[in-house]
């Protein structure tokens, strides 16, 4: 028997097929889910992971329903269904009236799949278990829907003929690659899969009576759905064609040599030109034949999407850009087409793909090495004043002609897209909103964007590689060039509060003030009541930038205590009942006569969501907070928090102050990075300024009794080119002469006045490794030696860590240049313990034995010297040039190659050694010898990041004369 099942099977697989592919499973099923929701034979589920819950009799039962009713059923879920198949009627000969109240005893009238399940018991297709039970929500067994399937496709007769009903059936079933899940039930996820490959199942029109087929009709998708379905790139998209040639016109796209019409399916004919695209449409013997039903992406191609700030040049077609903090580059292919604007563009130049406020999307075959298409958008930032007609007035420049957006579908095929991608109309752009506008030769776009961030106090502004930015101190934003080029440009402060309109591509493409009169944040050091002076209270105030202020507060202030009450009150109340004893962070506001009128403490957090308020979120100690058995020596770096609910930022504030001194004292300062001594124990007061945000902007830190005060400023590195004593007010002082690296100037030559004498010989390595006993490892300060500093609050330096040691032996070789990293004896040993890896935080070995990139953790630093030279992309390699000639990397688990660009705005130095003189200057690219010019007198570079990004950099240059 089973040889004559699998010679019948033979003749039946024979001339049957696959419509379109099916997809493995192990791909979660995502693209059927998406066919089957698109095509409204499956509800979506409210959330991702419902897909992966167990389908049940009901739900089969209901898309065997939809599928057999398809062009009558009114309730599917895609809105194209009436415009395509007209007014459904009752009384069709595939619906029947149903009088009974209850089907079965578990399904009546009330159940959602009632219709469903008496349709398919009425013809036969699925009934009860026999007991009156229909068993709605039990799991649906695989070959259960298998078999149903099976019977709609006309298999059913076909079957009757063998004895092993069943095992025929199963046999079709895996034969015909239907089944996607074993065992007795199957997720909804799995279900998706499985009724996706019924659809293209070609099947046999001879093989049974019971149902007739016309020609050509030999899927249940051609059969009952009435549907085709193509796939490949979309070469034209009714605007515009990636061949340059004429388009097919609005309103319709082309897959490859297929014409479709297309209508109500969003901006995906808009975004998806040159895309590799799956189409349901309208069979072309039915009426709106080749009418576009539904689309979606398959994963047949690779698309690339950068901003044109991100691009580092362009040349001989070749394209870098940068993704994170290294540069990648891109191949076009010799028949490259670019669109520019919705136009094709024959020529081209580096212009094109730099413009700051453009997207790019790079686009190529699935595993292909070259970009085939190129689809540019440049845009303007537009905030609408006003509409007239078809006209948008931009509030960001005064109205006048060259400042007005026509819209007019005259002149240029118009598409309005709204803010959730679908397409609307000029009636959908609303006053003190921004539209991005896209304008082509014969097209204009307008992509309305509705995000607005009221409440955007600017923390820090600043710029980079991608151009200008503002930060509220968690996130930045990147303005958009329409600020830059107003002619009403904002006047931005930090500090202050604004309104931020946000485009839809991310940027800031204005900013307007909203108040005025502004809090601002600060460290109350003391309050001095009314009876002191003049009968005026006044506050002792130090600002986050180390400004100390005395300020009067009005008579009357209004007060926000700890519980988040505000009251007003006169000055003396306040003091008397709140501020005498208060010392930390406060928020306030001043009148216009410059007195303080608000004043605002935290509020201890407690699980409430204060709006607007300051919060104390948590009063963390800086300790082994997750039990590791080590101190959390990382707290207030990126990602590093103490608890999960709570972040404290590296660029966080801190405001310190030594609780053992006089509230009086000026010894209390505030700085904006993390110079905090590692492994040494703090108590933190953690503030945020946004009610329910997990990020502490500010940090209150009291040192230990006993501890000496933290220090004060931010870390400095510096390269040292002299050391002596001098006479200061009659005492000895020592002195070192450094070029100086702060973190806000590119470099300069300074003289630094040590605390005392020791610290010139009790120098620690930056990295804290140890001696065999465990103690610290010192040095003794050197001239050419590469140190970080930091001063106490008088101006001396208290303590100095050192990076780069000058006379240190070459790591890997005693024939190579003397300087390397302090502290890293035998980091190149298998057996690490005890060494550090200069690539790593304290005590990090390499992993697997192998480099990472130094973009790809939070790493300090890296060593090298420069291989090659492109531009302001300098290639870097750890291998010694002045030992080895470059050969392309034999050992990568001993060295690392990494390219970084060096732009001359960064914090980087140029160092020149010339045995004990050293020399110091601003970067030039000129002052860079790379290997493949200069040889083994190559420069040598040292990298610093933080936080996954380069935070500054040294190129040192050796000399004889």
């Amino acid at each position: 028997m089973k040889k004559l099942l699998s010679l019948i099977l033979s003749f039946v697989l024979l001339i049957s097929g696959v419509v379109f592919a099916k997809n493995d499973t192990t791909s979660k099923n995502d693209y059927a889910s998406k066919v089957l929701v698109g095509l409204g034979l499956m509800d979506a589920p409210k959330t991702e992971a419902e897909w992966q819950d167990v389908m049940t009799r009901g739900e089969i039962a209901n898309i065997v329903y939809r599928i057999l009713n398809y062009e009558m059923y009114d309730t599917i879920s895609a809105t194209w269904a009436s415009t395509f198949y007209g007014d459904k009627t009752e009384g069709t000969d595939l619906i029947t009236d149903l009088t009974s109240d209850e089907l079965y005893n578990d399904v009546d009238l009330e159940c959602e799949f009632y219709d469903a399940i008496a349709f398919l018991n009425e013809n036969g297709i699925m009934s009860g278990y026999g007991d009156g039970y229909f068993g709605v929500n039990d799991p649906i067994k695989p070959l259960h829907a298998a078999k149903i399937i099976l019977d709609i496709m006309g298999y059913k007769s076909f079957v009757e003929g063998f004895e092993d009903k069943n095992d025929m059936y199963t046999q079709l079933a895996y034969d015909l690659e239907l089944i996607v899940a074993n065992g007795d039930s199957m997720t909804k996820a799995e279900c998706a899969q499985f009724v996706y490959n019924a659809l293209g199942t070609q099947f046999d029109s001879n093989v049974g009576d019971n149902v007739s087929f016309d020609d050509g009709e030999h899927t249940i998708l051609e059969r009952y759905l009435k549907l085709s379905y193509a796939e490949g790139t979309m070469t034209d998209n009714g605007y515009v064609s990636i061949n340059g040639s004429e388009c097919v016109g609005a309103d319709r796209i082309k897959i490859g040599d297929l014409v479709l019409n297309v209508k109500n399916i969003g901006q995906e004919k808009i975004n998806w030109l040159g895309r590799h695209v799956g189409v349901f449409f309208v069979d072309e013997n039915r009426e709106n034949a080749y009418q576009t039903v539904f689309m979606l992406l398959t994963d047949k191609d690779d698309c690339i999407q950068i901003r044109g700030r991100e691009v580092e040049s362009y040349n001989k077609k070749v394209l870098k850009y940068y993704d994170d903090s290294k540069v990648k580059d891109v191949t076009f292919a010799g028949d490259v087409s670019i669109i520019y604007n919705y136009q094709a563009v024959e020529t081209w130049d580096e212009s094109l793909f730099t413009s700051p406020n453009s997207v790019i999307k790079l686009i190529s075959s699935k595993n292909s090495k070259d970009v085939g298409v190129v689809i540019i958008e440049d845009y303007t930032s537009v905030l609408v004043q006003e509409i007239s007609g078809t006209r948008v007035y931009n509030k960001i420049l005064s109205p006048n002609a060259s400042s007005v957006k026509d819209f007019d579908p005259d002149e240029k095929t118009v598409v309005i897209l709204k803010s959730d991608g679908s397409v609307g109309s000029i009636k959908d752009i609303k006053s003190d909103k921004i539209v991005d506008v896209i304008e082509g030769e014969d097209i204009i776009i307008g992509k309305i964007s509705d995000t607005v961030v009221d409440e955007f106090k600017i923390a820090l502004s600043g710029s980079d590689r991608f151009g200008s930015y503002y930060s509220n101190g968690s996130n930045n934003y990147y303005v958009n060039d329409s600020i830059n080029n107003a002619e009403n440009k904002p006047l931005v402060s930090v500090g202050k509060i604004y309104k931020a309109y946000i485009n839809s591509f991310g940027d800031i493409a204005w900013l307007s003030n909203i108040d005025t009169d502004s809090k601002s944040y600060a460290f109350l050091l003391k309050t001095i009541p009314e009876e002191y002076e003049d009968h005026v209270c006044r506050v002792k105030i130090l600002n986050p930038i180390n400004e100390w202020k005395i300020i009067e507060m009005s008579e009357k202030v209004t007060f926000s205590n700890q519980y988040g009450a505000e009251k007003k009150m006169y000055c003396d109340e306040a003091y008397n009942d709140y501020l005498n004893s208060y010392r930390g962070l406060i928020r306030y506001r001043v009148n216009e006569e410059g007195k303080i009128s608000y004043i605002e403490i935290p509020i201890v957090d407690s699980g409430y969501n204060y709006d607007g308020k300051l919060i104390l979120q948590k009063s963390v100690g800086y300790e082994d907070a997750n039990s590791d058995g080590k101190p959390d020596g990382a707290l207030w770096r990126d990602n590093g928090s103490i608890d999960k609910n709570l972040i404290v930022r590296h660029d966080s504030i801190f405001l310190v102050q030594n609780p053992e001194l006089d509230p009086a004292s000026e010894e209390a300062y505030s700085f904006k990075s993390n110079i905090l001594e590692d492994y040494k124990s703090y108590t933190l007061d953690a503030y945020v300024t946004v009610a329910g945000s997990p990020n502490a902007e500010y940090v209150k830190v009291l040192s230990n009794v006993g501890q000496e005060m933290v220090l004060a400023t931010d870390p400095h590195v510096a390269v040292v080119k002299d050391l002596y004593y001098t006479l200061v007010d009659g005492e000895e002082v020592a002195c070192v002469d450094v070029f100086d690296l702060p973190q806000d100037k590119i470099g300069s030559d300074v003289t630094l006045y040590m605390k005392d004498s020791t610290v010139l010989n009790n120098v620690q390595n930056v990295f804290k490794d140890t001696d065999p006993d465990g103690n610290p490892i010192t040095y003794d300060l050197g001239i050419g030696d590469i140190i970080r500093y930091s001063l106490d609050v008088y101006g001396k330096v208290n303590q100095i860590y050192l990076y780069w040691d000058y006379d240190k032996p070459n790591q890997t070789s005693s024939l190579g240049k003397t300087g390397g990293w302090a502290g890293t004896i035998d980091w190149w040993q298998d057996d690490q313990k005890g060494h550090t890896n200069p690539f790593g935080f304290s005590g990090e070995a390499v992993k697997d034995d192998a480099f990472s990139s130094i973009a790809a953790v939070n790493l300090r630093s890296l060593s090298g010297y420069v291989y090659k030279k492109f531009g302001d992309v300098l290639t870097v390699t750890t291998q010694d040039l002045s030992v080895t000639p470059y050969d392309k990397l034999a050992d990568p688990t001993k060295y690392s190659t990494e390219s970084y660009r060096f732009h001359i705005n960064y914090k980087i130095a140029t160092i020149t050694i010339n045995g004990d003189k050293i020399s110091g200057k601003a970067f030039s690219l000129d002052d860079v010898k790379p290997y493949d010019i200069y040889g083994k007198d190559c420069s040598r570079v040292i990298v610093m990041g933080q936080n996954g990004g380069m935070t500054r950099s040294i190129i040192i240059n050796d000399v004889t004369e």
